[in-house]
Formats: C-alpha cells, sequence, structure tokens
C-alpha cells in the first residue's frame, strides 16, 4: 500500500529547521541569478537584488532553479551543446491549483473529511482538508480545483475572480447549497506564470528519460545541478531532496579527491 507523508504544521517548517542548523548562513531572498563564470579556480555568481547587481565567490556552486528557469542564466565558458539541448528540449509541464477559503465547513455536514471529488468538468479534481490547521478551527480551505496538462491551459486566461465563480458553481451543484457568501477570498498558483518557476514539473515524453536523464544531472566542472527534473520519478518534492543529497554528496567526494591530490602533490615536491 503506497504511503504518503506530510510536515505537520506546514512543510515550510522543513526549510526552517535546516536554517537553524546552519551557522552564519545568509539568504538572499527574491534574487535572480544572471551568470556564472568558471576561472581556473573556484566559481563567480551574479545576482540581481532591488535592481542592484552583487558578486559571490564559491569553490563550487549547485543550481537548483527549475530546469527552464535555468536556460534564463549565462554560463561562461557556456554549458556543453548536450547540457543545453537537453535543458531545452525536455518536456515541462503546467499545472494550476484552485484554493477557496470558507467560513464553514460545510461539506463535513455531508460526512465528509478529506478524499476528493471527480467532476467531468474544468475543476476536473477537488480535494478536501483531512486536518485542521494549528491556531484556526473555523476557517478552512478547499482545494477547489488541481489540474495538470492541457487542463490547466484552461486557466491561465482567466482572472481569479471568473475562476472563483466557476468552481463555487460546480461545488454548489455537489452540495446542492448556495455557499457564495460562505467564501470571503480565493488563492490562485498558476505554475506557468510563476516568474521563478516557468512551468510546474518535469514530465519527460517517449524517450527522453534515455536521452537527457543523464545530462540534466551532470555538472558542468565546478557547477553541480539539482531539482526534481534531474531525479525519477519526476514531480515529487521528494525527488528534489534526493537530488540535492545525490548532488551534495558528489561535490563532497570532489572535494575530498581534490585535497588528497594536492596534499600527495606538495609531498612529491
Amino acid at each position: 500500500m503506497q504511503k504518503y507523508f506530510e510536515v505537520t504544521g506546514g512543510s515550510d517548517l522543513l526549510t526552517k529547521a535546516f536554517l537553524q542548523v546552519l551557522q552564519n548562513v545568509c539568504i538572499s531572498l527574491n534574487s535572480r541569478v544572471k551568470f556564472f563564470i568558471q576561472p581556473s579556480k573556484g566559481v563567480t555568481l551574479c545576482y540581481k537584488k532591488d535592481q542592484h547587481l552583487f558578486h559571490k565567490d564559491a569553490d563550487v556552486v549547485l543550481v537548483t532553479t527549475t530546469g527552464k528557469a535555468a536556460l534564463f542564466m549565462d554560463f561562461n565558458p557556456p554549458l556543453s551543446i548536450q547540457k543545453m539541448e537537453a535543458l531545452r528540449a525536455f518536456h515541462y509541464d503546467t499545472s494550476t491549483k484552485i484554493t477557496l477559503i470558507f467560513r464553514q465547513r460545510f461539506w463535513e455536514k455531508d460526512g465528509i473529511r478529506g478524499g476528493k471529488s471527480i467532476r467531468e468538468r474544468p475543476t476536473c479534481f477537488i480535494y478536501y482538508p483531512s486536518h485542521s490547521f494549528p491556531g484556526n478551527y473555523t476557517i478552512s480551505v478547499i482545494l477547489a480545483s488541481y489540474t495538470w496538462f492541457d487542463d490547466s491551459l484552461l486557466f491561465l486566461g482567466a482572472s481569479d475572480e471568473e475562476l472563483k465563480e466557476l468552481h463555487l458553481r460546480d461545488l454548489s451543484k455537489i452540495h446542492g447549497m448556495v455557499i457564495n457568501s460562505l467564501c470571503p477570498c480565493v488563492l490562485v498558483k498558476k505554475w506557468s506564470l510563476d516568474t521563478y518557476s516557468l512551468g510546474a514539473f518535469a514530465l519527460f515524453t517517449p524517450y527522453q528519460h534515455l536521452e537527457y536523464a543523464q545530462e540534466l544531472f551532470r555538472p558542468e566542472v565546478r557547477i553541480h545541478f539539482a531539482g526534481e527534473h534531474t531525479a525519477f520519478p519526476h514531480a515529487w518534492i521528494e525527488m528534489a531532496m534526493k537530488s540535492a543529497i545525490r548532488a551534495a554528496v558528489n561535490i563532497n567526494n570532489e572535494i575530498y579527491l581534490s585535497d588528497t591530490k594536492e596534499k600527495m602533490s606538495s609531498k612529491l615536491t
């Protein structure tokens, strides 16, 4: 039986736990990496924040953007032809999530706690919460629609209010009651319109796994790559984490080998 796990209290607690363990680490939010330079030693990266450019030197760099976002970065020397072909050609899919916030959990009157409804309508899949939110026992949310592929593309041109009206109408048909007054707001996430991700997740077309899987993960000298698109199966947070661990192990091994060679060389001289 397949099992699913969640971080109780919110997934952001995981990254906050990492931050507590790290010492003297500065995280620069809302910053866009523009280019990398690899001289004879180390890596220099340039990032933009608040319309200003900043430079940072490092021994090694791990790039964990989405595959498509990496295309907006410049590399000097350029990435290999094989790497560029893989980043440009592999299929990246779209996804949309539409969340409705309610003042009452009206669905619990129908005995619904968790699970999903399937509709032959644009909403497709409706997911009901199986847990409460810390510190909030009245207001709750429904993932009114979670779509991929062409089903998700349908929503790209619609406004948030149009999507709210559509999904409230569908929910009313399921539960047989008017619920508009119970819903103060809607939250819509369209991953293809996200300026940082430029898509939702990798989804290889036939033969792309054979052609591009290894190339997407392969390092370019001192620049390494990780993310769900570099591991398999795609689209899972777990795979993104596993790919990062794999890259970290490779980086550690490379540094160890480099240090060992330097020590041996110094002894010989």
